[in-house]
């Protein structure tokens, strides 16, 4: 069998200037059909299928606009890919050096992107083509949902190629962007081996909601990495699901490198009996280095898991908040440990977890630990030999506004029931030196 194939153009030499305009109903594919875009230019899609599946091949430096009209469904399904058991994403864009491809939600529009057999309702499978989301009209935003394939593990958008792909170059700027993973993240990669790298959301309004048992809203599955997700502005809610962060790794995988520097931002953790932190890792997994700058930030921790920082059985290390001097509502930040959690640190575990680095410089911050957990530093445990311990901890600045509550034996700030603290700026646990 040989399936229908519809090109939108051309072999070009993707010159950005030759303005193309093409407008696609996708209502009248035939069956299978794989409806290729690969020269720069403006294409408008109309039209509901199940089973048209676009593919964006660009070439070098080729400038792609694809307009997603009002009532855009594509949603490719057994029947209208003829049984035939090759993943299909909705959008699955390709890779070339210095393209950039922007998909462009009308004013006022909804439009559904679905995966099938184990794809991404947008699938990037590589880092070297800039992937844009937009809408046309910020005031008058359409919304775009993207949806993972029933099928397999798969994110909304993001990664569902095979192991040791490394994909990303994601810019969301504005609209509403809707995206939900199966047994995946909303916005990242799927489970082992596999790295989401790149993320960038500078506006808009984006749910990013992972599912199953092992994933992050926004970054990696279980065993995948997660790192360069950075937010600027816009309103974003990430939920984790199972052992996975909002914004970070699935459980067991490793998240690094994570910004916030504006915007309104509420992350939750996943809820699993051993749940992953609001913003940092999952369970059994490795964190280091998060920054947040700017914003209103709502971070919570699932069970066993810090609101930022480590879950179960995690240390984290590298936590920086605030600016020095900046007025106190530029950023505002709540972070809530789930269970045994710290506020801002680690998480806990059956053997020692710890918190390393953590500097307060600005802002408002309320950090408040789950039971036995610190407010800021170790989170706790019922079992003293295994509770979190914290080290090099700093909260300086005169415009900086800390409210550090710890849980039922738990420091404010400092390790978590039985923990101990070494290294800070006071030396120990009775002694913490706040400057400002």
């Amino acid at each position: 069998f040989c399936p229908a194939i519809a090109d939108a153009a051309d072999e070009g030499d993707g010159d950005p200037s030759a303005n193309k305009t093409v407008n696609y109903d996708v209502s009248k594919a035939g069956l299978y059909t794989n409806y290729r875009i690969t020269e720069s230019g403006d294409y408008h899609l109309l039209g509901q299928s199940n089973s048209v599946s676009i593919h964006v091949e660009p070439q070098k430096n080729a400038v792609i606009n694809i307009y997603l009209e009002s009532n855009l469904k594509i949603d490719p399904d057994w029947y209208g890919r003829r049984g035939m058991l090759n993943a299909a994403p909705a959008i699955s864009v390709g890779e070339a050096e210095g393209a950039t491809v922007t998909i462009i939600t009308q004013a006022g529009a909804n439009a559904y992107l679905g995966g099938y057999r184990g794809a991404a309702g947008i699938r990037k499978n590589g880092t070297a083509t800039k992937l844009v989301l937009k809408t046309a009209d910020p005031s008058n935003p359409g919304t775009l949902t993207a949806v993972g394939s029933s099928d397999g593990s798969c994110p909304g958008i993001g990664i569902d190629g095979d192991k040791g792909t490394v994909g990303g170059n994601i810019v969301i700027e504005s609209g509403k962007v809707i995206a939900r993973g199966h047994d995946a993240p909303g916005i990242g990669c799927k489970d082992d081996g596999r790295t989401i790298a790149n993320v960038t959301i500078e506006g808009g309004t984006v749910t990013a909601t992972g599912s199953g048992g092992n994933s992050a809203g926004i970054g990696s599955g279980k065993g995948g990495t997660a790192r360069d997700i950075t937010i600027t502005g816009g309103t974003v809610t990430a939920a984790g699901a199972g052992t996975g962060a909002g914004i970070g790794s699935g459980g067991n995988g490793t998240a690094k490198n994570i910004s916030i520097e504006g915007g309104t931002v509420t992350a939750t953790g996943g809820s699993g009996s051993r749940g992953g932190a609001g913003i940092g890792s999952g369970a059994n997994g490795s964190v280091q280095n998060i920054i947040v700058l700017k914003g209103t930030i709502t971070a919570t921790g699932g069970p066993l898991a810090a609101g930022i920082g480590g879950a179960y059985q995690v240390s984290a290390s590298y936590i920086t908040i605030g600016i020095h001097g900046q007025p106190l509502n530029e950023m505002v930040l709540t972070a809530q440990g789930g269970t045994e959690g710290a506020g801002i640190g680690s998480g806990t575990g059956e053997t020692k977890t710890s918190v390393s680095s953590v500097l307060v410089r600005g802002g408002t911050v309320k950090a408040t630990g789950g039971s036995h957990g610190a407010g800021i530093g170790g989170g706790g445990n019922s079992y003293q030999s295994a509770a979190g311990s914290a080290s090099k901890i700093t909260i300086s600045g005169d415009k900086t506004h800390v409210t550090a509550t710890g849980g039922f034996g738990g420091a404010g700030i400092g390790g978590g029931a039985g923990g101990g603290v070494n290294n800070s700026t006071a030396g120990n646990a009775s002694n913490i030196t706040i400057s400002g």
